[in-house]
This record gives structure tokens, sequence and C-alpha cells, in this order.
């Protein structure tokens, strides 16, 4: 892959069917709208003491600007979503998201971490200045188009980072909070309700974040729970999915993250590479 730009937009079909959808959607807001607004007149009317007459005449005449806001509404929020798009080029990131522009270097990249699971998985991106945004929007089903180009352009820079600090003797602490075990608890009881698969991946984040964590150096890994460490030359992978990672060492126990921790892409990243290359780091 080169280094020139690389656009995600919407296609023609898919705007086509947003398109469609957006005329559907119209005509039921303009309804409900209505019923709303002539609800509100009659209510006030009432309180005021109107007369029946005016109170229907404010209404009916009413009803011509609230049709017009409607449509308004949903043609703007169709041009929005129609018009998102997203270019990652050698060094940065530009979006066009609902309307809202989002420009950031990849240096400036503090923290990644991808949400949400199958058809609902986005990437959150921190900055070192505090701002956050979720790539791509809702309903702008690029994810798995982004991965590779983010994967050969941003996270090497991310791992290059994580190693000039393990090479300088700074351990890094990915610690899974009780509150997000929480929050990941929810959503797959949740979940359950309407979608059996993803409450399976939401719970089996739940059951990797048990160990509260991992605690890496340039040595090895540890974990939080028990501080049980093992060292990157007896470390091995025991699986990789959408849900995190496990390694384990040479008796069986297991070194776990879910993929929804802060900057579990490029941790991954380096841990894969550090069991390719079975090399100690340290110089």
């Amino acid at each position: 892959m080169n280094n020139s730009d690389v656009d995600f937009r919407r296609s023609g079909p898919s705007r086509f069917v947003g398109f469609l959808t957006y005329l559907l959607i119209a005509p039921t807001l303009t309804v409900a709208l209505s019923l709303i607004w002539m609800l509100a007149v009659h209510g006030l009317g009432a309180a005021m003491g109107w007369d029946e007459n005016v109170a229907m005449g404010v209404g009916l005449g009413g009803l011509p600007f609230v049709a017009f806001g409607s449509r308004w509404l949903t043609w703007r929020e169709y041009r929005q979503r129609a018009s998102a798009g997203i270019r990652i080029g050698a060094d940065r990131i530009d979006s066009n998201l609902s309307g809202a522009t989002f420009s950031v270097i990849f240096d400036e990249i503090d923290q990644v971490a991808i949400t949400g699971v199958r058809r609902h998985r986005r990437f959150q991106i921190s900055t070192k200045s505090g701002r956050r945004v979720c790539l791509p929007p809702i309903g702008f089903p690029v994810f798995d188009d982004v991965v590779p180009v983010l994967q050969q352009r941003l996270i090497p820079r991310m791992v290059r980072q994580i190693e000039e600090q393990l090479y300088s003797g700074e351990s890094l602490t990915f610690r899974v909070t009780w509150s997000h075990r929480v929050r990941l608890a929810v959503l797959a009881c949740t979940l359950c309700v309407t979608s059996f698969g993803d409450a399976r991946a939401w719970w089996s984040r739940f059951r990797l974040g048990r160990q509260h964590g991992l605690r890496v150096t340039a040595a090895g890994l540890t974990r939080l729970c028990d501080e049980r460490s093992v060292g990157w030359a007896e470390a091995s992978l025991l699986r990789i999915d959408e849900t995190g990672i496990t390694l384990h060492d040479a008796v069986g126990f297991e070194f776990s993250l879910p993929s929804s921790q802060q900057n579990y892409w490029p941790l991954t990243a380096y841990a894969l590479q550090r069991l390719r290359s079975r090399e100690n780091p340290i110089r």
C-alpha cells in the first residue's frame, strides 16, 4: 500500500438507498410533529381560554411551517450522512462526519480503542489535547475497509511509541476498571434480548477483563489481579479475536486483555511482534 491519501465515502447505491429511506421517514416525521403541534395548541388554547375556532385556526396555520421544518430537518440529515467521508493520509486523518469536521496528525493521537462488536464496531480516537472522535459513524459501514489502512499507517507509529517507553525502562499499565467491567456486563445482558451473538462477544470481553488488566514492560507481562508475571521468551499466544487477546505461560496461566481497552490495538501489535521475534529489546 502506497502513502497516497485513501478516501472512504458512501457508494452511489448506498446514497440512493439512504435517499429512499429518508423519503419514507419524512412523511412519518411530518405526521408525528403535526399531531404534537395540534395537541400543544389545543392544550395552550384551553389553558388561555381561547375560542375553539381561534385555536383551530392557529393550529392549522402552523401546519405548513411544521411540514417545512420536518422536511428540512430530514433533508439536512440525509445530506450530512450522504456527504460523510474519511480521508487517511500518510500522517493524518481528516473526516467530515454528520457535518462536523475532524483533523488530526498521527503524532497527536494518544489513545485508540475499538468500541462495539460486529457491524457496530468503531474506532475511538483520543488526542493528547483531549479531543475525541469515533470513526466511522453509525450507519457508515467501512470499518473493515479502514482497518488495513490504519494498521499500515497509524498502528506502527503507536507501536514505536510503546517501544520507546519500554526501552527507557518505563512500564505501561493497561487497567480494566470495575466500572468498565460493569458496563460490559450490562451491555451483554441488554443485547441478550436483541442479538445473542453480540451479547456473547460483550460477555467474552467481560470475562477477559477479570484479571483487571496487564502491566507491560520490556521484559514481559504482569497480571494486575495477582502480580503473576511471564517473560516474552516464555509467553505463547493462546487466542486472539474481536473480543480480545490471551497469552499464556508454560504452566498454563493466562494473561488477557479485552479489545475494548484503550490502546489495545497497538499493544496487541507490539505483543505479536515480540512473540514473532523472541528478542529481548533491552540493549
